[in-house]
């Protein structure tokens, strides 16, 4: 989604005579994109402004101590231009989510000279204008309406696979999500210019198009000749929903990949399925979020289905599409002190570490129903592994005091058990990868 933002940006700021440079020291507009999904993902933003401000006062430093800067005449007023100081200025700006969540606490607290929300991109020039004249530019004014239509993005980096916009915005309102709010209300894109920046992508080579949006299975326009547009109650509401735009494009542009992403498991449809079966160029490959199996849980975090609508989409898709991959999240922050019986209730994941620590003779004693979770990262662990019971109350194994490897470690059957921490503390920082034993990236066991 930030990649394709980044790329409205670029395209937005190319009318102005702007150039893309990925060079820090010749830019004189940085601009951070950012994201607020997680909390990790803010701090990495202000390590990056405090990075930056860092490289640029050392290069600062290093142009007033060069041989050029040290000329007697350096100093003399008919040899100093009166522009000299704000020509040699850079001007940094934040943008996107964090933009909008934070506001002035940027401009105020992290020296930024300039804050634009996710549907204020068309005000960039503006924003940058007024920082050049010295004055802190703020909008984050969020839009019902603003979906960038009339703007081809100006791609960037690779030339293989692209991402396309259909909607932006989101109605779910999930309690541990900030995107209805850093993101706006949902609406979807009209299909031309869906279709033109597909057609875009198709001309520069591409061989591959993602179709995304925060929940873009929930994609629903309504034509020009809906009595929402101020026509009269007579006229009939003609409205395309996702099926309906997937097979446009798969068809509009047969010898491109489609893809899309993310879906949200209440709006997983037969039709889609039907749909994705009957093109060969819509990849048959699924990412559908369950973050949780317990019901309680999936009510208190508002996800709007229950772990048996979860089963029967999983079911509907390997019916219609018996090679289809799947992927899956799971949500391990909400909750966290709550009874351990949301875990056995929870889905039973049958995964295969891709990097696993453990040894084959390690994995022997796991109970075939055992159910794995998967935990995030956290500091010196790659990542976390819990082991509790399933609903067949099978015995847990023997959990080890401390791993000797750091891929992941093994939590205690009780949830306010001490965690065992990995011995080395060089524990590498990227998360474990899993993939399931017949292929897919998660495989759901009924």
């Amino acid at each position: 989604m930030n990649v394709a933002d980044s790329e409205v940006v670029a395209a937005i700021l190319n009318t102005t005579d702007a150039e893309l440079t990925e060079d820090l020291q010749e830019a004189d507009i940085i601009i951070l994109n950012t994201c607020s999904i997680r909390e990790k993902a803010e701090e990495t933003v202000c390590h990056r402004l405090q990075e930056i401000k860092a490289i640029l006062a050392k290069s600062q430093e290093n142009k007033c101590k060069s041989p050029e800067n040290k000329s007697p005449n350096r100093k003399s007023p008919e040899n100093k231009s009166p522009n000299r100081k704000s020509s040699n200025r850079k001007y940094i700006g934040v943008i996107g989510c964090m933009a909008e969540r934070m506001g002035k606490e940027l401009l105020t607290s992290m020296g930024v000279d300039f804050v634009a929300g996710p549907d204020s991109y068309l005000d960039l020039p503006n924003l940058i204008a007024q920082a050049q004249q010295g004055n802190k530019a703020l909008n984050i004014e969020l839009s019902t309406t603003e979906t960038y239509r009339e703007i081809i993005p100006a791609r960037i980096g690779k030339t293989i696979s692209g991402f396309v916009s259909i909607m932006r915005g989101c109605n779910n309102f999930c309690s541990y999500c900030v995107v209805p709010y850093t993101r706006g209300r949902e609406r979807s894109r009209d299909v031309d210019s869906i279709l033109n920046e597909v057609k875009d992508l198709q001309a520069k080579g591409y061989k591959e198009v993602t179709l995304l949006g925060q929940n873009v299975n929930s994609y629903n326009y309504r034509t020009s000749n809906s009595p929402k547009d101020g026509l009269t109650s007579n006229s009939e509401a003609v409205s395309i929903d996702f099926p309906q735009l997937l097979a446009i494009v798969a068809e509009a542009v047969p010898d491109m990949r489609i893809r899309f992403t993310t879906s949200h498991p209440k709006d997983m449809s037969d039709k889609t399925l039907e749909v994705i079966a009957a093109h060969d160029n819509i990849c048959k490959f699924i990412h559908l979020p369950v973050q949780s199996g317990s019901d309680k849980i999936l009510k208190s975090m508002n996800r709007k289905y229950t772990r048996e609508w979860y089963l029967d989409r999983i079911a509907a898709i390997r019916r219609m599409q018996p090679l289809a991959r799947t992927c899956s999240a799971v949500s391990m922050t909400k909750h966290w002190k709550t009874t351990h019986k949301r875990f056995r209730s929870c889905a039973k994941w049958d995964l295969t570490p891709l990097s696993c620590s453990s040894t084959a003779n390690d994995r022997e004693h796991l109970p075939p129903n055992t159910c794995r979770t998967i935990f995030p990262k956290k500091r010196k662990c790659a990542g976390l592994m819990r082991l509790s019971r399933c609903k067949e109350n099978c015995p847990l194994p023997p959990t080890k005091k401390k791993s000797t490897k750091c891929g992941k470690c093994l939590w205690k059957d009780s949830p306010s058990a001490a965690r065992t921490r990995c011995s080395d503390a060089q524990a590498s920082t990227k998360p474990s990868s899993f993939r399931a034993k017949d292929g897919t990236s998660a495989n759901l066991s009924k």
